[in-house]
């Protein structure tokens, strides 16, 4: 029995014309020369004081950019308002919004800093900075995050592919280095990483912060790195949100060098270390010893330890300015040595 047209198999298309074809088409398009490219845009450069004016959705917000922001921009709850109306107000659940011709839904999110949860929104914006417009992310929360800004972003949330802050004037005996740019889910900030013992550190430069300040795990991590002792006595640090965690100081025997900045002293975030006549003289305190004392007093029991170091004004004295590459994941610090 012969087998009907339908069920033969598919006759196969000459291979050598369609290559051919293929390369006499490839050659006829037009090449583009390197004068017709799109030339890259500026590096945006950030002044001192962090001051900006961002675009979103067409309004013009007033701005704090800083290295240690955010890497979605963070509206203050009267902006969110301004922006999206008084349901921005309502927490715990989402929302929908009009934006031109576009009908959106603003998903109801939030914050954690251990077990404090904070109510929040995200929603997806329209943002302009340095005559790019370009897709973004925005975030408000019941409480804002840093309580003077109407808006606070870092080198992830702006759409220029170089950021360059500065800190303060050059000096004439500073040098430049690189340090790698981790990616942007790594926390949320823009953050270096770093191998301490066998834990992957992320350092995030926070000038916002007086004192450079390390989660207890990677307090731990650290002072079984590089040895250290406690000094002082607990003190209150504020993280964001308007929350605050006990820190205690610590002097590390050897320093910790990010790129070209040297710490010899952290904060630690901490659980109360109660009195200070309960803790034990710092001389009496072994490497090893200080260590499992953060750890314990410092762990977490429904979430993994987050290894993270805010690098405050305190290390970043001696720099005029941090630039965040994000094309090519590189951080370049001008510092001079302290």
């Amino acid at each position: 029995m012969s087998q009907s047209e339908s069920d033969k198999e598919p006759s196969m298309l000459p291979i050598r014309p369609v290559l051919v074809a293929a390369a006499a088409l490839f050659f006829w398009l037009p090449s583009v020369s390197a004068a017709d490219r799109k030339p890259a845009p500026p590096p945006l450069v950030v002044p001192e004081n962090g001051q900006a004016v961002l675009t979103i959705n067409g309004q013009q917000v007033q701005a704090f950019l800083s290295p240690g922001m955010p890497n979605d921009v963070y509206l203050s709850r009267a902006t969110a308002v301004s922006l999206f109306g008084n349901e921005a107000e309502v927490f715990g659940k989402p929302f929908g919004i009009d934006i031109g011709i576009l009908s959106i839904n603003v998903g109801g999110g939030g914050a954690r800093i251990g077990p404090i949860r904070i109510a929040g929104h995200s929603a997806p914006i329209a943002l302009g900075s340095a005559d790019i417009l370009a897709p973004g992310r925005a975030q408000w929360f019941e409480t804002n995050a840093y309580g003077f800004a109407d808006a606070l972003a870092g080198p992830y949330a702006l759409p220029s592919p170089i950021v360059e802050f500065k800190l303060r004037a050059v000096r004439e005996d500073e040098a430049s280095v690189t340090v790698p740019l981790g990616s942007r889910n790594a926390w949320w900030l823009a953050t270096t990483p770093k191998t301490i013992g066998k834990k992957r550190v992320h350092f995030a430069f926070a000038p916002q912060f007086k004192d450079t300040v390390a989660s207890a795990a990677a307090g731990a991590a650290i002072v079984r790195d590089l040895g250290g002792s406690f000094s002082g006595v607990p003190q209150p640090v504020e993280i964001s949100y308007g929350v605050r965690r006990l820190a205690r100081e610590v002097t590390l025997a050897r320093p910790l060098v990010i790129g070209n900045i040297s710490i010899d002293k952290i904060l630690v975030r901490t659980r109360g270390y109660g009195s200070a006549e309960s803790i034990a003289d710092p001389s009496e305190i072994a490497p090893e010893a200080a260590a499992k004392e953060i750890l314990v007093k410092g762990k977490r029991r429904t979430m993994p330890p987050s290894y993270v170091v805010y690098v405050g004004a305190d290390a970043l004295k001696g720099c005029s300015s941090i630039r965040y590459d994000k094309s090519a994941a590189l951080i370049t610090l001008s510092c001079r040595p302290e």
